[in-house]
């Protein structure tokens, strides 16, 4: 029985079924004008959780190196190749105007100055060995950008640093222009057949990954989808009907991406949501539209009229994909809970598809079948004919075959078109069978639907020649008698091995049978989730074919991984008397002052006794067994076997005063500048500096930041427990109260592990609150407990399968390969 609420809403949708046709089509036009460009407001980059150590890091790294903050670098790699002269790869004809020429473009494109660079710009800055070598005559700093181990010289990198905040495309756009300035220059300079070039980063791992994500998605839309619809189509038996879940899936990826444009514009919203939504849209479209249609078809072959049959498929199989998406979307929702915002804004992707797939397939699908659904029904009937008459004229059908096709195919929609006189003899409320019946002998009281006993017997006493034939409609073979019990049943239905199945599980031996078997075949595998490891290494996200990823790895060999994704260590003194102890020596004194009178050093912290705290720091953190590190800042660089004391600071500042300042003197000179944060104070600055000078007007060193680079990936198992040791050691320093600084680590794999901690720290509670939500849900729409107990246990036995089975497949080969 109907009830009265999907009679009210069938009756609504009919009677505005135009301004149903109106909305959806405005809403498409609009999406196709805006709702597109919400893929460009998209960003790869999240932030950290609030209150975790890499979000403490990087906002002390936005107060004292503003133009270090928020930023991400994309890392050009130069190698030789076998055809290149013996000579190291910077001494190669032509390699010095290439580093140089990409500099002056860049120039020229955004602005970037590299003896005055902007802290604000979306370009922030530019390494390479002939800048800084060139420009700043810092030899010995721009050794680090040039390969050392066993292939010394053979390979050089230009570093590039550019602000996150910006759009997706912008960054996209300045890889491109690097791309192809560095190739079009290799050309010009005529290094094409002697050097290689490639560029690896956080965002061309991401552009390679979405590149990845979206081959895979073409290739479900080119293959699966096809399928589906094509399963589809077999199942309500009607091509034409195919129309409505294309149109479905437009209204619904166009609306929704028209509703999160403006979501994008005002949070970050994650690159891969766009991928999540259009697979949800499609996924959901077609099952939607299966129970939908599949349901009508049920309704119109029993008799009855589309009036009558569209607020029966609302009320049971609109309530059916209703309770279905509302628990997906309840379960999306809970995204919301989780303390990133990567995962918030796919809940909010997912939950919003998910909303306007039900809104499009509840009132638009109902919509066009008011207003078309006996014409589709009609070409449905036109192609049947057409395919008989086909197969028929190529021999693959017989004449044995003419009464089936003749009560299918000629008897017209009277079912479908309306109770009264029907069309092509299938009279009242009938199917077009009953015609075909009455001409061979039937009596028209004999419907086969109402009396399907004594109609058989009439036709096989009329017909003899066709009483061996299997003449099949609606899936009931109406040439074999039925038991008095099959009375009203469909025999087809009852004969398939689903229908079987099911007879045999609902028997409580052979059914509790069944799931002993599946526990025992299961449970081997299941019991590996709790084996699971959880890793954040690229290496499982990015294609391995990609040409970012090979070169990645060609860094790592030649420099190590920690190159392409440093680590910053900052420093920040708890006191103004950190050089207190410096206090009494003349000589500091002297160095202060002079320091503050040239551009190599300053007051405030840039004393030795800081530089040994600093050091004692980094002698820990070089004792971590997990993985080495090249360390470059104030008392650091690549290139030395030491620590840079004091005194050559201010040998430099004497020699940069008189002019003769050596590459070493203009090394530590730059690594001052880019490793001090400066502060010329007209009230003092941070107060007394060395010596307990007055530095009023004096240029005060605040804070020291480092760059440090691992020889491992920072993302993989020896880099996080790197991570995880260096922040025991610094939180050791920092509750310690002889230590006169605190120390931030920022950047690194800092940001991806805290929140992958964060997130699997919130896992439990967040999905038992879910799944709660989602029992009641399914306990109110069901009217039972059991039916929203046995989806929890079968749910669970399902995820414990596949997360068991990827252990299996993936990780303990992997552990195999690595550990033989």
């Amino acid at each position: 029985m109907t009830s009265e609420f999907a009679r009210n809403s069938a009756s609504l949708i009919k009677r505005f079924r135009f301004v149903i046709f109106a909305f959806w089509a405005l809403l498409a036009l609009a999406g196709l004008k805006w709702g597109l460009l919400f893929t460009s407001a998209t960003v790869a980059q999240y932030d950290s959780p609030d209150g975790s150590d890499s979000a403490i890091a990087s906002a002390k790294i936005n107060k004292h190196f503003p133009s270090q903050s928020g930023t991400n670098q994309v890392t050009i790699l130069l190698k030789k190749k076998n055809t290149a002269p013996s000579t190291g790869i910077i001494d190669l004809p032509g390699m010095k105007q290439l580093q140089l020429s990409l500099y002056n473009a860049t120039r020229e494109e955004y602005g970037y100055d590299v003896a005055n660079p902007c802290d604000n710009c979306f370009f922030r800055s530019m390494q390479s060995y002939w800048l800084l070598s060139d420009t700043f005559n810092a030899t010995l700093l721009a050794r680090s950008f040039l390969s050392t181990g066993d292939a010394e010289g053979e390979s050089t990198l230009v570093v590039v640093t550019y602000d996150t905040d910006e759009s997706t495309d912008k960054i996209d756009d300045l890889i491109d222009f690097l791309d192809k300035r560095v190739n079009g220059f290799l050309d010009d300079f005529g290094l094409t057949d002697q050097v290689t070039h490639g560029l690896t980063g956080i965002q061309p791992f991401a552009d390679a990954i979405l590149e990845g994500i979206a081959d895979d998605l073409e290739i479900m839309d080119t293959a699966v989808l096809p399928l589906a619809l094509l399963v589809l189509a077999t199942i309500v038996q009607s091509l034409p009907f195919l129309l409505m879940p294309i149109i479905n899936i437009l209204c619904t990826i166009l609306s929704s991406f028209l509703i999160m444009y403006p979501v994008a514009l005002n949070m970050d919203v994650v690159s891969f949501t766009p991928s999540v939504m259009m697979s949800l849209t499609i996924a959901m479209s077609i099952d939607y539209s299966l129970f939908l249609l599949s349901r009508i078809m049920e309704e119109t072959n029993e008799g009855r009229t589309l009036d009558e049959a569209i607020p029966s498929m609302l009320d049971n199989a609109g309530h059916t994909i209703l309770v279905s998406g509302g628990t997906l979307v309840c379960c999306f929702l809970g995204n919301l809970f989780f303390p990133l915002a990567m995962l918030q804004s796919v809940g909010i992707g997912a939950s919003t598809a998910l909303i306007m797939a039900l809104s499009v397939n509840l009132t638009l699908t109902p919509a066009v079948l008011y207003s078309i659904g006996p014409q589709l029904m009609g070409c449905q009937d036109w192609l049947n004919r057409a395919t008989h008459r086909a197969l028929v004229n190529i021999g693959c059908r017989t004449s044995t075959d003419a009464l089936h096709d003749q009560a299918v195919f000629e008897g017209g929609n009277g079912a479908i078109n309306g109770g009264g006189g029907g069309g092509g003899g299938g009279g009242g409320g009938a199917d077009g069978l009953s015609a075909s019946l009455i001409a061979n002998g039937a009596h028209p009281s004999h419907d086969p639907l109402v009396d399907p006993l004594d109609t058989m017997a009439t036709i096989k006493s009329n017909t003899p020649d066709l009483a061996d034939s299997k003449l099949l409609h609606d899936g009931i073979d109406y040439y074999s008698p039925l038991d008095e019990s099959d009375v009203g049943e469909d025999a087809g239905m009852r004969n398939s091995c689903w229908y079987k199945m099911t007879w045999q599980l609902l028997s409580p031996m052979k059914g509790l049978a069944v799931l002993i078997v599946v526990l025992a075949l299961c449970t081997p595998i299941c019991i590996q989730c709790f084996g699971q490891d959880i890793s954040i290494s690229f290496e499982l996200t990015v294609p391995y074919d990609a040409d970012t990823y090979d070169t990645f790895n060609k860094v790592e060999d030649d420099f190590g991984a920690g190159a392409v994704f440093p680590y910053k260590l900052l420093f920040v003194p708890t006191t103004d008397n950190i050089c207190a102890d410096d206090a009494g020596d003349s000589g500091a004194t002297v160095s202060c002052e002079s320091l503050a009178a040239s551009d190599v050093g300053s007051c405030g912290m840039f004393c030795q006794s800081s530089f040994d705290q600093i050091n004692t720091v980094l002698d820990d953190l070089s004792n971590i067994e997990a993985a080495g590190y090249t360390a470059t800042g104030i008392t650091t660089m690549a290139g030395t076997d030491r620590y840079i004391t004091f005194d050559d600071y201010v040998s430099a500042a004497e020699h940069s005063i008189a002019g003769t300042a050596t590459s070493f003197d203009s090394s530590i000179e730059l690594l001052y500048k880019s490793s001090c944060q400066t502060n010329i104070d007209g009230t003092g600055g941070t107060g007394a500096g060395a010596g307990g000078t007055d530095t009023t007007d004096k240029v005060v060193c605040q804070s020291a930041v480092y760059q440090l680079d691992l020889d491992v990936d920072p993302f993989d198992e020896d880099g996080v427990k790197w991570l995880k040791k260096s922040r025991d050691i610094m939180d050791k320093y920092n509750k310690d109260d002889a230590t006169q600084f605190k120390m931030y680590l920022a950047n690194g794999a800092g940001v991806t592990y805290d929140a992958e901690e964060a997130v699997y720290g919130a896992f439990p509670a967040i999905i038992g609150c879910t799944m709660a939500v989602v029992f009641c849900l399914m306990a109110f729409a069901f009217g039972s407990i059991v039916a929203p107990l046995r989806s929890v246990a079968t749910l669970c036995l399902t995820l414990s399968f596949v997360f068991g089975l990827l252990v299996l497949v993936y990780q303990v080969p992997r552990a195999a390969h690595r550990d033989p």
